[in-house]
């Protein structure tokens, strides 16, 4: 970012495909009604003035500009709601919202629910893909890693059911023979996924 009396800038660099990404070019783009005076940086791509929150230059729709924090994993929050890649967290309570695992920000939960949150690479174009965890209570659930949740009966994968896994064996395997990346001790699975 950049500011002189008036204005604000996002300042980046862009190169593209037409000139075989060789050239590097600076792009500055002024952020529309920005209080230069009273801007700042919250990091990791985020400004406010404090009354809106601009994301890499772009303006923001959020519930309470003057409490806007970004979080780990693509997370933020303000006293009001929970947000996901810029987007809102349905159902979210932003003033109780945390990290499960500061280690693994792939869930957040606030008072009432567990939410899993990822880019889906796959859709096309690619984009944000945001759930709450049936039954998750929150405070119970440990992340295991590779997309997975799991409390002392359920598991879940990004933010979905693993049916019928045993919640208290489950956990992540390495180099298997058949692509599994967690079992239970009775089945394997992939992704989510029953193996056998």
């Amino acid at each position: 970012e950049a500011r002189d009396r008036a204005t604000v800038w996002w300042v980046d660099t862009e190169r593209r495909a037409s000139e075989y990404w060789a050239i590097r070019r600076v792009r500055a783009v002024p952020l529309d009604g920005a209080d230069a005076a009273r801007y700042r940086s919250l990091g990791q791509g985020y400004g406010s003035d404090g009354h809106r929150v601009w994301f890499e230059g772009r303006a923001l729709a959020v519930a309470d500009a003057a409490t806007f924090e970004p979080m780990a994993g693509g997370f933020a929050r303000d006293a009001r709601q929970g947000y996901f890649d810029q987007q809102a967290i349905p159902g979210s309570r932003g003033d109780r919202l945390q990290l499960v695992d500061p280690n693994d920000p792939s869930h957040v939960q606030d008072d009432r629910h567990v939410y899993s949150a990822h880019i889906d690479l796959m859709l096309q174009p690619p984009r944000a893909v945001i759930r709450t965890l049936p039954q998750a209570v929150p405070g119970q659930v440990h992340l295991p890693g590779r997309g997975y949740a799991r409390d002392g009966q359920r598991v879940w994968y990004r933010g979905l059911p693993v049916d019928g896994a045993d919640a208290p064996h489950f956990g992540l395997v390495d180099g298997a023979p058949d692509d599994a990346d967690a079992s239970d001790g009775r089945h394997r699975y992939r992704q989510g996924g029953r193996l056998d």
